[in-house]
């Protein structure tokens, strides 16, 4: 199961509103950036050809999707391929039911009116175990096993179903948050990782599977500093 992580394209995210399932566009900058994240994969797939994968997996939020039109318009330029994209809900940010697409504040403000539920605990946000007490709300680590699971199913299904040579590298466009989650899952990096690294928009990250686990091939996770904004 050899795989690449590709983190969407920067997008108009409102500010201080989580990402979640905001539907909102690439900017102009996103463009360039998944342009270049194209340019790297095409890269290195040149002269293989034959570990490009069936389709391009991608989440069903659109900051991902326009990022997979953008990769599949590349590959097909350069190196004359047409792989259909292929989108599922599986591969989305964590999930935060009722409260999605509110601010912190807003979401906060809800959950101290609710004489059920205790305030959220302070840096919520980034925590990996905390769920918000609605329907449908996910923690950090409730999204990375089902992203981890979707891999791993789908794995097995596309070689028994497509017989494909088993060294192909599935493309897989999601979230930095979510990826690093899973990442964890599949063994790729250790907990105490996850709050030290972020990814790049774009930012192709390839992983090749041996025999004593994922071998990082290609690509750079993002080392985060204290300036940087909790994705």
């Amino acid at each position: 199961m050899n795989f690449i992580f590709l983190r969407h394209a920067e997008y108009e995210q409102p500010k201080g509103v989580p990402s979640a399932l905001l539907p909102h566009p690439l900017t102009s900058d996103g463009f360039i950036q998944a342009k270049e994240g194209a340019k790297k994969l095409c890269a290195f797939f040149d002269g293989n050809p034959d570990l490009l994968p069936p389709y391009i997996e991608c989440s069903i939020l659109l900051r991902a999707y326009q990022t997979a039109q953008i990769i599949q318009e590349e590959i097909h330029r350069v190196m004359g391929v047409n792989i259909p994209i292929k989108e599922t809900a599986m591969l989305v940010e964590r999930q935060m039911g009722p409260l999605a697409n509110l601010t912190v504040s807003e979401i906060e403000a809800i959950v101290a009116l609710d004489p059920r539920y205790e305030n959220p605990p302070k840096g919520w946000k980034s925590s990996r175990d905390y769920k918000l007490p609605y329907l449908n709300c996910e923690s950090l680590a409730m999204a990375g096993k089902r992203v981890a699971k979707y891999i791993q199913f789908v794995e097995g299904k596309m070689q028994t179903a497509q017989n494909k040579n088993p060294d192909i590298y599935r493309i897989l466009i999601g979230h930095g948050a979510s990826f690093r989650h899973a990442s964890f899952e599949l063994g790729v990096l250790k907990l105490d990782d996850i709050p030290k690294l972020s990814m790049f928009y774009a930012e192709p990250l390839m992983f090749k599977q041996t025999g004593k686990g994922f071998l990082h091939v290609a690509g750079d996770w993002k080392v985060r500093t204290k300036s940087d904004k909790i994705d």
